[in-house]
């Protein structure tokens, strides 16, 4: 029997060191594996950057915004697709983690010249080291402590990310919000033909005001929702606006303040059963406005103060016809009202000073992004105005009196008196129409009007910015697209780069570990090279012994090993059985260089 070893082995010959370096240069498989794991690897994260700063959405607004046909395809199939970049970026893991699996496996030797284990833990050891999950469990609970615990753990982490590469795949492909900024065309100017008169019957009024009354209609019974009210005193088109995302450009504001006072009313005229007169100042003094006899809300212009070329002051009387205003002054009907059909019983009344300046300031929309420079939606020059106008300031004059007094157009004017609004609470007066009254009570509070000026005066400056468009501007704006996050590419080499620096480490331990237990050739675990370990009288008796065992099979897999340098007539590293003590002779000396 020992001859036919010695025919397997050859003639002895001194030991010679055979270390990790001779190991990686004589298998070219190690530098085909990393480097086609690197090309496969790159091209997922080079193809995921790509697909990640491309255009996924070309908004019809958009100028000079091209969405290419692959780009589409990817993005209506993406599932398919990150798909695709998994398995490849998968087989790119792979790859550069089997030379991480082959290193594992050569540090068997170096670890049983410390350790002796059973037969069934080299299985279990050998199976972990080749990328098997259960025999990685295995061999962490039998084997996992001293130098193979360092092994098991590198194993692991490699493992691991051969399946948890999906997560990160994952995070990937999720679409995320990505800035995108789009070029818009918009067309500029504004403005207003006919200036402001209180008079009856009611005289024509320029398109702006019925745009504005018909916005206004629809915003107050829900029909619509009011386009970027936070802009609402810039006179620029929020309905155009409101589809291009973020921006930051100058347009002109009607800035305003407002301030209400009660006011008691002076009843001039009650012969009518239908309608009724009330003392004002507008359009001069000892003038008066004509009010429906109907429990409702109604509004008139008192007063206009034209104080500078673009700053004018609108007094505004609000009237509830037998309900209440908080902080308004009641005033009892006459005889005649009282006895009326509609048994008009007291009206109370708010004088509010509406005082609107025009100015240019910056329409601020979102985060205010965009690069506009230089441009104007809006500007005082560029605003059209009335040709015949009554501020002695200017036409702007008129323009900033229109901003207060157009709430008093909104409705229609019924037996030439002014329009009227219904009211309910925590909403917007609606426009009121009919000529059945009924026994309502309007009751409204000081904010609620005010928000009723804040929204009419909205309305007016939407809809006079789709007058007399001009100027023709490239606007620039920012929006929030769902779509892949460049920066999120990069994730996918993680994976990649712990595999590579687990095996650097594996490969540094292994030649320490190598050179520590003076085992001189860094060798695999494979069949030959199992063969060629176990060729010894150690083994072979200890074989014998167990053969005759009932329970052979269960017993050799319980069979302990170390590895060490024999003492028979052939001086070689092999396979001890740990049993037989009398037969082992490790040297424990330095081995011959």
């Amino acid at each position: 029997m020992d001859n036919d070893f010695q025919n397997l082995l050859g003639p002895s010959k001194p030991l010679k060191r055979r270390g990790l370096w001779s190991f990686i240069t004589q298998r070219t498989a190690l530098f085909f594996a990393i480097l086609s794991g690197l090309i496969l690897i790159g091209l997922t994260v080079w193809f995921t950057y790509w697909l990640a700063i491309q255009t996924f959405n070309c908004p019809d607004w958009a100028l000079h915004c091209k969405l290419q046909p692959s780009v589409s395809w990817i993005k209506a199939n993406l599932p398919l697709v990150q798909s695709i970049v998994s398995t490849v970026h998968g087989f790119g893991l792979a790859l550069l983690a089997y030379p991480a699996f082959i290193l594992a496996e050569a540090a068997l030797w170096p670890i049983l010249t410390h350790h002796s284990y059973t037969l069934a833990s080299l299985d279990m050891y050998l199976s972990a080291t080749h990328g098997s999950v259960p025999g990685l469990l295995q061999a962490i609970w039998n084997i996992g402590r001293g130098k193979a615990s360092a092994v098991m753990i590198c194993v692991g982490l490699v493992t691991v990310l051969l399946q948890a590469d999906r997560l990160v795949i994952g995070q990937v492909y999720t679409l995320g919000n990505v800035t995108k900024t789009y070029e818009s065309e918009y067309w500029g100017g504004a403005g207003i033909g006919l200036t402001f008169d209180q008079q009856y019957p009611p005289g024509p009024l320029p398109a702006p005001v019925t745009s504005a009354s018909s916005f206004y209609t629809s915003w107050s019974k829900n029909l619509s929702s009011e386009p970027l009210p936070e802009i609402k005193d810039f006179i620029v088109d929020r309905t155009t606006l409101a589809q291009v995302g973020n921006f930051s450009i100058p347009g002109l504001k009607a800035s305003k303040s407002i301030t209400c006072t009660g006011q008691p009313l002076d009843i001039t005229d009650d012969t009518d059963g239908l309608v009724f007169g009330v003392a004002s100042n507008y359009p001069k003094a000892n003038s008066s406005v004509r009010l429906r006899m109907a429990p409702r809300l109604a509004v008139w212009v008192d007063q206009v103060d034209y104080n500078s070329s673009h700053r004018t002051i609108t007094s505004l009387v609000f009237a509830s016809i037998n309900g209440t205003i908080e902080n308004g002054i009641s005033t009892n009907a006459t005889k005649k009202m009282k006895k009326s059909n509609h048994h008009i019983d007291h009206i109370s009344a708010l004088k509010c000073a509406v005082n609107f300046t025009l100015e240019q300031a910056t329409v601020k929309v979102g985060t205010g992004s965009g690069h506009n420079g230089g441009l104007n939606l809006s500007s005082v020059e560029t605003f059209s105005g009335p040709g015949h106008y009554h501020s002695p300031h200017g036409r702007l004059g008129d323009v900033a009196e229109w901003m207060g007094a157009v709430i008093t157009t909104l409705g229609n004017s019924v037996y030439g008196a002014q329009p009227l609004f219904s009211h309910e609470e925590h909403s917007l007066p609606r426009i009121f129409t009919t000529t059945q009254g009924g026994e309502v009570h309007e009751n409204c509070t000081q904010d609620e009007l005010i928000n009723f000026i804040d929204v009419a005066s909205g309305a007016l400056a939407l809809s006079m910015s789709t007058q007399w468009n001009e100027a023709n501007i490239t606007l620039s704006s920012d929006m929030s697209e769902k779509q892949l996050i460049a920066s999120k590419s990069w994730y996918l080499l993680v994976p990649a780069a712990i595999v590579l620096l687990t095996e650097v480490f594996l490969a540094v331990w292994l030649s320490h570990t190598y050179r520590k237990a003076r085992v001189t050739e860094v060798r695999r675990a494979r069949t030959r090279e199992m063969i060629g370990s176990t060729q010894n009288r150690s083994l072979r008796e200890g074989v014998e012994e167990l053969r005759s065992s009932p329970k052979a099979c269960e017993q050799l897999e319980q069979m302990k090993v170390r590895y060490g340098l024999l003492a028979d007539e052939h001086t070689h590293m092999g396979l001890l059985w740990d049993e037989q003590k009398q037969d082992l002779n490790v040297l424990l000396g330095p081995y011959p260089k």
